[in-house]
């Protein structure tokens, strides 16, 4: 186990260094210029966008601004500052990760709370109705993207209830009530499209396990059908959910890209939309990296639970 979690850090740096390299030769690579966004189109003095670049150092020499840019992300900087507005990307990091962190983790919840025992009840009643109408439910949230189920739902709260989220974000510790009319949309949204995928993996599982020898061995010695699924079914079964839920963590942050913009939530996503639309490559960079650095990181817990949820997996 601790040559495994060695390895898996050591892995960590060449990683991060690879995705750096990648996400600045993506920026670099893409149209547009910061310099011509920052003064806008109408009329612009090429020597002023000159003057501008210089001021950036977009000037300088490609491997420079890497190394400035890598150098600021090493010190805590975060990339330093944003060519538009020029507040540090520390601090915009600082109140934007808490909110996309905060929505993560009300999307997992709720998709815990349903997923689970939808797919267990399929399995259970396999081939009569209740099982029918959750696998058609699991087919409509896989079939419809989250962007356009965000905005059905925005239309249905205001065509048929005649309301919407509130338009301004406040902060949880400020205003509890706002701040939930306003982040369980979006989490609804992302929990539905991993729900439907995730209740038909919970129910496969189930569903193989159930066949197993030692399961038909506990029946037959007279246990309670609760206590077989609690104690023998379910851990078994849990493991490819355990994964998925790792890797929803990340499909969370991405689809939130979109979904804050929507919704008008002030997170990560956001932040990444707006400093695209200015061509802020500091900011997109950075906010890019912390995505990247939270996605190892839960890959790395997810690989780690496994040795506990089943001791049959060995690391060497």
């Amino acid at each position: 186990m601790h040559r495994y979690v060695m390895r898996r850090l050591v892995l960590f740096v060449p990683t991060l260094f690879l995705a750096s390299l990648l996400v600045f030769t993506i920026m670099h690579i893409l149209p547009g210029d910061v310099a011509l966004a920052i003064l806008g189109t109408d009329n612009v003095n090429m020597r002023d966008v000159e003057n501008i670049r210089a001021q950036l150092g977009l000037n300088n020499p490609l491997p420079t601004q890497y190394g400035e840019w890598a150098w600021g992300m090493l010190k805590g900087d975060f990339g330093g500052r944003s060519l538009v507005d020029r507040e540090p990307i520390r601090a915009n990091i600082g109140r934007r990760f808490p909110v996309t962190i905060q929505l993560a983790v009300l999307t997992i919840a709720i998709t815990l709370l349903v997923s689970l025992p939808l797919g267990v009840i399929a399995a259970l009643k396999q081939d009569r109705w209740p099982d029918y109408v959750i696998r058609s439910m699991t087919i409509l949230g896989l079939a419809m993207p989250n962007f356009w189920v965000a905005l059905l739902v925005i239309l249905g709260l205001v065509l048929i209830f005649s309301w919407g989220p509130p338009v301004m974000y406040r902060n949880f510790w400020n205003s509890p009530s706002t701040n939930f009319q306003i982040m369980i949309w979006p989490a609804l949204v992302l929990a539905w499209g991993f729900s439907s995928y995730l209740v038909r993996v919970t129910r496969a599982q189930v569903l193989e396990v159930l066949r197993q020898d030692y399961v038909r061995t506990a029946h037959s010695k007279g246990l309670a059908t609760r206590t077989v699924i609690t104690r023998h079914v379910m851990r078994n079964a849990l493991i490819p959910v355990i994964t998925l839920l790792g890797t929803h963590l990340d499909a969370t942050l991405g689809g939130s890209v979109i979904l804050e913009s929507i919704f008008g939530v002030p997170g990560v996503g956001q932040g990444i939309v707006q400093g695209a639309n200015y061509r802020d490559w500091p900011v997109i960079q950075s906010l890019a990296m912390t995505l990247v650095f939270i996605t190892l990181t839960t890959n790395l817990i997810v690989d780690l639970t496994y040795a506990f949820i089943d001791p049959r997996i060995q690391y060497k």
